[in-house]
């Protein structure tokens, strides 16, 4: 079972942490986890905590589980650049072919298909939802993507 996670950036600070969601009332704060010492503990979370930030809630992001192909993290808000795998050999050891290189954004990551917001015109999907701009890609796979920046720190690289 997956570690439930999520990321913000502080509120007039250019700092992302990561830990567990807190919203109280209007106010949003994410608290650190720490596995030695604690300065509190988060009853939402069920567990202690050494810091607590309140964030900015526009940039809250939850961890999606998958890993990039240089092993780090990727939570909603990344933006990621594509490279489908379309042809291995019988024991998927040998890439044969990939195709161009293309930007998502990965909004929920399961093993068998995934939703992705895409970024680039030529996206090869499954599906495509026309309401929420989002499509559907099947067995995307951690050695297929890598971690480029996010929309909230990177917005250039959605441009042109």
């Amino acid at each position: 079972m997956r570690e439930i996670k999520f990321r913000g950036k502080i509120i007039d600070a250019h700092k992302w942490v990561y830990g567990n969601l807190i919203q109280n009332n209007d106010m949003t704060f994410i608290a650190e986890k720490e596995e030695y010492s604690s300065v509190g503990y988060c009853y939402d979370c069920n567990r202690p905590y050494s810091e607590q930030y309140e964030i900015d809630t526009k940039t809250v992001g939850q961890c999606t589980g998958l890993k990039d192909k240089n092993g780090k993290e990727i939570y909603k808000g990344d933006i990621l650049s594509y490279k489908r795998i379309k042809d291995t050999n019988c024991f998927k050891e040998e890439i044969e072919d990939i195709e161009e290189e293309v930007l998502i954004g990965l909004i929920t990551y399961r093993p068998i298909a995934s939703i992705v917001k895409p970024y680039s015109k030529n996206v090869k999907c499954l599906g495509y939802d026309s309401v929420n701009k989002e499509c559907l890609i099947i067995d995307l796979q951690s050695k297929e993507v890598e971690v480029l920046g996010n929309v909230y720190d990177n917005p250039e690289l959605l441009e042109g």
